[in-house]
């Protein structure tokens, strides 16, 4: 008897174990099905949250996208817009009128004071010095009946030539050099003169404090007076105006007299 009360008081006891194992069980499936349940709504939640921000990244790109493509269409609207404007507020074309027939007419070219003062002077150097029959131009080397020009006025024979040519035209200075006055010639490249051409006689103009009075001071061409002083042979104290009229003429680029304003 006492046998089977033990053996029932052990299936008590296996019953009352398995009653508790199974209620753990229970109690421990059902906090491992919570913490399921909460890890999966975590994870929703966070699937949620992490969508969300994708939509509102993707919105927001759209959005500066949009602003981006308005701010260059706009760019776009100003630069057509000025292009427009700037078209319509060029400046209009300026016609040139026709040039007026004062315009077309070229500045006449005539001598200065200061030029035709330079020629007169150079003149009156050439007929008192030079051309003169009895130079004052000589040095004392001779040979024969050659006398060497002082080399301080003329270097050599070209530039006599030179400095006559620079005086009066062409056509003159060939004539004075050659034929008027042939005392000079060249020797060796130095300018002598023969003494065989001294000539002698009496000149009464004098030319201190001349004047020059312009009569015609056209293109190319200039007629002029100069005003000297005549003392002649038979009334030496007595002083009288005397007139000389002269041109000059523009020829190969430079302006040259016409003749010697002798008398």
């Amino acid at each position: 008897m006492k046998k089977y009360a033990v053996i029932g008081v052990e299936i008590l006891l296996s019953i009352i174990l398995i009653v508790v194992i199974v209620f753990l069980a229970i109690r421990i499936t059902g906090n491992n099905n919570s913490k399921d349940i909460k890890e999966a709504d975590k994870k929703s939640i966070q699937t949620t949250q992490q969508m969300a921000k994708e939509t509102v990244s993707t919105k927001s790109e759209e959005s500066q996208q949009s602003s981006i493509n308005n701010e260059s269409q706009e760019e776009s609207t100003e630069m057509i817009t000025e292009a427009a404007t700037e078209t319509v507020t060029e400046e209009p074309v300026q016609v040139e009128e026709p040039a007026k027939e004062a315009d077309n007419i070229q500045t006449a070219n005539i001598i200065d004071m200061d030029k035709l003062n330079d020629l007169v002077s150079e003149n009156i150097f050439m007929i008192s010095s030079v051309f003169n029959g009895s130079p004052t131009i000589l040095s004392n080397e001779k040979s024969g009946t050659y006398i060497k020009v002082n080399t301080n006025v003329f270097a050599d024979y070209a530039d006599f030539k030179n400095r006559v040519y620079s005086v009066y035209t062409k056509e003159q200075a060939d004539y004075y050099i050659s034929t008027g006055y042939p005392g000079y010639t060249d020797v060796n490249g130095d300018l002598y003169f023969d003494t065989n051409y001294m000539a002698g006689g009496g000149y009464y103009v004098i030319w201190d404090e001349y004047t020059i009075t312009v009569n015609d001071n056209s293109d190319n061409e200039c007629s002029f007076t100069v005003n000297v002083k005549y003392q002649g042979p038979s009334t030496l104290n007595v002083l009288t105006d005397y007139y000389i009229n002269g041109n000059a003429v523009y020829e190969e680029g430079r302006w040259v007299l016409t003749k010697m304003l002798r008398d």
